[in-house]
């Protein structure tokens, strides 16, 4: 009876590792640790392989062999299901990886996981503006080790930046707009000129070398040997960058005025609208196209303190604003409020201005300390005034914390003063220098760790030199 039952597990055992390697083999090729895994797999499956075998051939069969068996059939069978995802375990909160990510992502994380999150700015030519660049923690640390974590948002390119112009010469427009594009240079204005150079190719430039992005640069370039006089299709220009637009009108001889206007949807500097729409016909002797510029939007401030962090945070990223949070003890609002923002309702702001906002920690209750470093720096941190006392403790050594008042969860007032007791260490008894010799007073202080200055009095006819007399301190 045994050894049928055996022999059943047996063929459960083997079906089962068959179908776990297979799986490891075909689904697992996309994980990062793919290779561990299938040597992982290896492994275990060579190992049951052989456990079969010697079981198969043992004549002799207990109840410990087939407790065993069962055994790995249940570790198999829940390995396998666990990694298809039919048992799903709780996990514990990992950092996640921010990159490229909205300020917006990692506000609402933040909030969850009760982390402090702080926000600088800083200008990237790949990444979005308002996208995470960066992080200071490494994605997939547990959040349970850390208190706050420091991203890095990218403030879009970096206008004074220094780029090498090179000589463009003979470049055809087209090469320009790209070269202009992917440099992201913000102060160029390209003339048309009749000329017997080839059509639309660049003929004379101001600057060239090193220059700023926003440094203005002027070139010109062919139109042909004579002025364009027949009418063309107009194409559409809406959202095109002004420099786009107004090289595409000039190149083809048309004349153009520009308007400026506010706009939600449409981004500074770029085209809102024009006065001759797409497929239109377009004179450029008698016609004049009007386009209508965008000075981005005329942000005005809601009331934000009716607002919630992830409500002002989405609403600073809709306006092109930049945004930063500050943290601070607070006896009446609650811990994840808001105690002040630095504009109010109905005033008007441009795009990149500062929105700072105070978000409350909510009472100041006496957290615990490990080290007298870490006490000042959360104490300056919070400007919460303290004073140092220090005393012989046998108890603590020299550097640690006896005691602080208040206590540990006691809540802190405005204006109230934190005494910390620190340890000088154990105390040292004085012993009785009186009549010991300067070499041996001196040893005795630098072993007991204590400061002793010598003081010469008078001459003395029965007490030789160095020998002392008297001491400030007594044993």
């Amino acid at each position: 009876m045994k050894r049928r039952s055996l022999n059943i597990s047996l063929g459960i055992l083997f079906i089962l590792i068959l179908i776990y390697f297979i799986y490891k083999i075909i689904g697992g090729n996309n994980t990062v640790d793919y290779i561990a895994s299938i040597i992982s797999v290896s492994l275990l499956s060579l190992f049951i392989l052989v456990f079969i075998a010697i079981l198969i051939k043992n004549k002799k069969i207990s109840s410990v062999f087939l407790i065993a068996n069962i055994m790995l059939i249940i570790f198999i069978s829940f390995n396998l299901l666990y990694d298809i995802g039919i048992i799903q375990l709780p996990k514990q909160a990992t950092v996640k990886d921010f990159s490229n990510q909205t300020i917006t992502e990692a506000l609402k994380w933040a909030e969850k996981n009760e982390i402090t999150l702080n926000i600088t700015y800083e200008n990237s030519d790949t990444v979005e503006p308002y996208n995470i660049i960066r992080q200071d923690i490494i994605p997939g640390i547990l959040t349970k080790k850390i208190k706050e974590i420091n991203i890095v948002v990218s403030d879009g390119p970096d206008y004074e930046k220094t780029v090498t112009i090179p000589s463009m010469i003979g470049w055809s427009i087209e090469e320009v707009i790209i070269f202009v594009e992917e440099n992201h240079l913000n102060n160029i204005v390209v003339d048309f000129v009749t000329s017997v150079n080839e059509k639309d190719s660049i003929i004379s430039q101001n600057s060239s070398g090193n220059m700023k992005r926003n440094d203005y640069l002027y070139l010109t370039a062919s139109i042909g040997e004579e002025m364009p006089t027949e009418s063309i299709s107009m194409i559409n220009l809406k959202n095109k960058s002004t420099f786009y637009a107004s090289v595409w009108l000039k190149r083809n001889g048309i004349k153009y005025e520009l308007k400026f206007d506010y706009s939600d949807k449409v981004l500074k500097d770029h085209v809102i609208n024009q006065n001759i729409l797409q497929e239109k016909m377009v004179n450029p002797v008698s016609d004049i196209v009007t386009l209508t510029i965008s000075k981005g939007k005329q942000i005005v401030v809601p009331n934000l303190l009716n607002m919630t962090i992830e409500e002002i945070t989405q609403w600073v990223i809709n306006n092109r604003l930049k945004i930063t949070f500050n943290d601070q003890y607070h006896e009446s609002i609650a811990l994840g409020n808001i105690v002040s923002i630095n504009y109010q309702k109905g005033d008007i702001l441009e795009e990149g201005t500062f929105i700072i906002i105070v978000v409350s920690k909510g009472k100041l209750m006496m957290p615990k300390f490990n080290t007298a470093l870490e006490f000042k720096e959360w104490a300056e941190k919070y400007n919460i005034p303290y004073q140092e006392n220090y005393q012989f403790d046998k108890d603590f050594e020299q550097g640690k914390i006896i005691k602080i008042t208040p206590k540990i969860g006691d809540v802190i007032k405005e204006g109230d003063t934190i005494n910390i007791y620190i340890s000088h260490g154990a105390p040292v008894t004085v012993p009785n220098f009186v009549g010991k010799s300067k070499t041996v007073i001196t040893n005795e202080c630098r072993n007991l760790d204590i400061s002793c200055n010598f003081i010469y009095g008078s001459y003395t006819d029965n007490i030789a030199k160095d020998i002392a007399t008297n001491q400030s301190k007594n044993p």
